[in-house]
């Protein structure tokens, strides 16, 4: 287990031991419901998380036009199945720039588009190389992306935990994370786990591409460098505008992070 992993165990561990025991505390504390900051976050946190599905998907289907399949049926029968993700992907992405983050109708349209051309392009070297490579790296994008959504989604729904803006009593009405209240009676119930910190966590796909493009090896450190920071700092921001606790956070984080590395290794086992 490189040292990374374990890192990351501990990290996840003592935040989650943290929030377990100072969830209320915490959020007391970092309560600021009109942090700029924190605000803008909210808008346009999850873009990145959403736009990586068009990016792995794009990447896909550069890869499989560069393998020899020998077949065209099986190269359209492969490029229509990465289509499916790339529309969703490209769907969700055009539609949350329209509804959170206010672009207007066209420039979102145009700003998607561009998006989806340009992860075609980047992947082309590393394509002609070892379009194998791209396909795991990007399968296991899209995997982790759809299976950590699907998990957190389903949570939210069952676990029924209330956000601390909506409290009116937070005294009375605050809840520990493993006491679960049944379904969710609307989005006011849906603390736990955070979609936010989900979406920003699927970017630690984004410390696999140095291995895809051999120049971008000796910038591997700041990659994670990064994806820590902005991690961390969507994470804060969730629990300084009462939408989520300290607990929330940490479990949607480490949730999609185990995903992630579930389907690296499955993907990898598939693609040998």
């Amino acid at each position: 287990m490189k040292i990374i992993h374990w890192i990351l165990v501990f990290v996840f561990t003592a935040l989650m031991c943290a929030g377990t025991l100072n969830d209320f505390s915490i959020s007391l504390a970092l309560f600021q419901p009109d942090n700029k900051a924190a605000l803008m976050l909210e808008r346009l946190g999850e873009l990145p998380g959403i736009a990586l599905l068009v990016i792995c998907s794009m990447g896909i289907c550069g890869a499989i036009f560069s393998l020899n399949l020998h077949s065209s049926l099986r190269t359209a029968l492969y490029t229509g199945l990465a289509a499916i993700p790339m529309a969703g992907g490209f769907y969700i992405l055009f539609s949350r720039m329209l509804r959170d983050a206010g672009i207007g109708f066209f420039p979102a349209l145009c700003t998607a588009i561009l998006l989806a051309v340009f992860s075609y392009c980047i992947f082309i070297p590393a394509n002609r190389l070892n379009p194998k490579k791209v396909i795991t790296t990007c399968l296991t994008g899209v995997f982790c992306f759809i299976g950590s959504m699907l998990i957190i989604g389903a949570l939210k729904t069952l676990w029924g935990r209330q956000r601390f803006f909506s409290m009116d009593d937070p005294i009375a009405q605050f809840t520990a994370w493993y006491l679960p209240q049944g379904k969710a009676r609307g989005d006011e119930y849906k603390s736990f786990p955070s979609g936010h910190a989900c979406a920003a966590a699927v970017l630690i796909w984004w410390t696999l591409l140095p291995d895809c493009f051999g120049k971008l090896k000796k910038w591997k450190p700041l990659v994670w460098l990064v994806f820590t920071v902005y991690l961390g700092i969507t994470m804060w921001s969730r629990i300084a505008l009462g939408r989520h606790f300290l607990s929330d956070v940490t479990a949607g984080a480490g949730i999609t992070i185990a995903v992630f590395y579930v389907f690296k290794i499955l993907v990898k086992k598939m693609w040998r």
